[in-house]
């Protein structure tokens, strides 16, 4: 089995912290245990230094004995290199080295004149002293008639310590292979544990967070343990139970909203229908009725004043009997359009269309309203250098055709002009055509802005908004912005106003350009 470890995730965290703190904890402890060691074998060859000496001041051994290597090496260890006997005067009478009998210490070679010289009298001073020498260790021990006195004999022992300093280095060493075994095993050790322990469950849970955030709210959940991760676990699943409720619940309720959307749009289709059939009739009466009392009644009237005055009042009653009906008609026309776009029945017939063609539609629409108002221009600002937009050609000129006729309510004296303008494109977005429609009106507070897009909410002449209702009254219906909104937000396009009181309203929306094969021009 392979453990993979990343720094940055909990496994990984969690290894380096292990492995750091056994590495501390076993540096100190190696520190402490070679030392230790390394101190016991020092003390261990110095009272072998020592024996001989000791021995030799206690009357136990023979002065003549450090002449024999056989009975030094059994006493101070294999680690033995030589023994002398010393008077105090320095003269040598016995040796391991039988050149060295006769002689004086200061006469000896290999720095061992320069080492002793001094070291008698301390030694006479210090009682058995230790000295180190080139890697090997000196024990000198003074030897006394008795206690007090001054020595007359110096027991002089020298021994090897490349011996003891290999065994100690084996001890370092040994002890750092071993605690570099040790953290190995005890790391995998440790490791596997926490993985099996806590990453892996963690890592299920993961799985299990992933697979509710992708909706799937019937993957298990192992609430087996009985520890903090179980604890979790368990919460998790109440979480997901409640979560896969609400759900349950939501859905419910969509399908309650999904089947009264389909019965409002049912019912709006079948009254509408059922309202625009008498209404047609009535409309056509009052015009046929209008008609002939123009025709036949009114030659009657002569000078008779009180009949003039009747008929002008029947005459002006069927007249608004004609406007109402045509609002209502309008009306009509506007919520099923608006029903048609939301419940998405409306057939979108997408193609190129240009710019400059949809503008002198919507002009050639409403000239009549133009010309009804001749205190206001009509300026066209669009080149025929655009590129063609996708959009429905009716829809769009829908927009243009409800801007024109909002422009033109509400502007009393003045110019409503169309513009067109291709706008650079963001990053990752769609290239767009930007329409302007701007008028010289009493313009909109900008409290009121927000709300011009929701339905049935109208502007009163001087700007300001009505609660949420159609003005009593006006000629439309406060439909037809949200119609325009509708239409526009299908095509992923924006739709906003710029306008401050007194200094009239700039109606703004984009369209995205065709990308398909160019139209054909004909």
């Amino acid at each position: 089995m392979r453990i993979r470890l990343r720094p940055q995730s909990l496994l990984g965290r969690t290894s380096i912290i292990v492995v750091l703190v056994e590495a501390l904890a076993l540096a100190a402890l190696g520190v402490t245990a070679v030392g230790l060691l390394s101190r016991d074998i020092d003390r261990t060859l110095e009272a072998r230094a020592r024996l001989p000496g000791l021995l030799m001041s206690r009357q136990l051994l023979r002065y003549e004995s450090v002449a024999d290597k056989a009975v030094m090496t059994n006493l101070a260890g294999n680690e033995f290199l030589n023994g002398l006997v010393v008077a105090a005067d320095g003269h040598i009478y016995f040796a391991s080295d039988k050149t060295f009998v006769g002689r004086n210490v200061s006469q000896l070679e290999d720095g061992l004149a320069d080492h002793l010289a001094g070291v008698l009298d301390s030694a006479a001073a210090q009682g058995s002293v230790v000295r180190m020498k080139t890697g090997n260790l000196l024990c000198i021990t003074p030897i006394r008639a008795f206690e007090g006195a001054r020595p007359f004999f110096y027991a002089l022992v020298i021994i090897n310590t490349e011996a003891s300093a290999r065994l100690k280095s084996r001890l370092g060493w040994g002890f750092a292979l071993a605690s570099f075994g040790c953290i190995l095993l005890t790391s995998a050790g440790l490791l596997l544990f926490f993985r099996h322990g806590v990453v892996n469950p963690l890592g299920s849970l993961e799985k299990s967070a992933q697979a509710l955030a992708a909706g799937k709210l019937d993957e298990p959940i192992d609430t087996s343990r009985d520890d903090e991760i179980g604890s979790l676990a368990r919460q998790f699943a109440t979480m997901r139970d409640a979560i896969r409720a609400k759900v349950r619940e939501l859905e419910d309720v969509n399908r309650k909203l999904t089947e009264l959307d389909e019965l409002k749009s049912h019912f709006l289709s079948s009254v509408s229908h059922e309202l625009r059939t008498p209404l047609t009739s009535l409309l056509g009466f009052a015009s046929l009725t209008r008609k002939h009392f123009r025709r036949h009644f009114l030659p009657l009237v002569g000078d008779d004043p009180n009949l003039e005055r009747r008929s002008g009042q029947i005459m002006d009653n069927l007249q608004v009997i004609e406007a109402e009906g045509a609002r209502l008609t309008r009306l009509i026309n506007d919520v099923l359009d608006l029903n048609r776009i939301e419940s998405g029945r409306r057939v979108w017939r997408d193609k190129p269309v240009r710019p400059t063609e949809a503008a002198e539609h919507a002009v050639r629409s409403t000239a009549m309203l133009f010309a009804l108002k001749p205190e206001i221009r009509l300026l066209v600002d669009v080149p025929d250098t655009l590129p063609a937009v996708r959009a429905d050609p009716d829809s769009l000129q829908q927009v243009l055709v409800n801007l024109l006729h909002n422009a033109v309510n509400y502007t009393e004296l003045g110019q409503v002009q169309v513009q067109a303008r291709q706008t650079p494109a963001a990053e990752g977005q769609p290239h767009t055509v930007q329409f302007t429609v701007q008028d010289t009106g009493p313009g909109i507070a900008p409290e009121d802005q927000g709300r011009l897009f929701q339905k049935f909410v109208q502007l009163h002449p001087h700007g300001r908004s009505a609660a949420d209702v159609v003005v009593a009254g006006s000629s439309g219906t406060g439909l037809g912005l949200a119609i325009c909104k509708e239409i526009v937000t299908h095509y992923d396009g924006e739709i906003w106003v710029e306008s401050a009181p007194g200094q009239g309203s700039a109606f703004h929306f984009t369209l995205p350009i065709w990308t398909g094969p160019p139209p054909l021009v004909i």
